[in-house]
């Protein structure tokens, strides 16, 4: 979906080099490359989580399955979070939308930045098992 923006509608490039007179369109396809994107991370991590659960046994097999459970939570709410920001729905892709509300920014940014650091805990950044 990226590649596509980039190669039709020149996303990417500079302000003075892009051009795309309606920007609504863009929108909904970089929320779901977004989608995509965190799922691979999540998902990549979870299976290496899943190799360290043969590894392991007592204390360290709940850790992980801790791990495993709160990262993939975390990540499912964040992924959701561009779609069901606000009401009614298709406002979270149409900014010129005055109708209706969304939810503070703030409190967005705020939970993507704890599912980052939830995220960065996970099997892949540790070295002991």
């Amino acid at each position: 979906m990226l590649t596509y923006a980039v190669y039709h509608w020149n996303y990417g490039a500079h302000a003075w080099d892009f051009y795309f007179p309606d920007l609504v369109p863009l929108i909904p396809l970089i929320s779901s490359a977004g989608v995509f994107s965190i799922c691979a991370c999540t998902w990549s991590k979870t299976s290496f989580a899943v190799t360290l659960l043969r590894l392991t046994d007592g204390w360290k097999k709940w850790v992980i399955w801790y791990i495993i459970i709160s990262m993939n939570l975390a990540m499912a709410v964040t992924s959701t979070l561009p779609f069901v920001s606000c009401t009614p729905i298709y406002r979270s892709w149409n900014p010129t939308i005055t109708e209706g509300s969304c939810f503070d920014q703030k409190i967005i940014v705020n939970f993507d930045i704890f599912s980052a650091g939830e995220s960065a805990l996970g099997p892949s950044s540790r070295s002991s098992a």
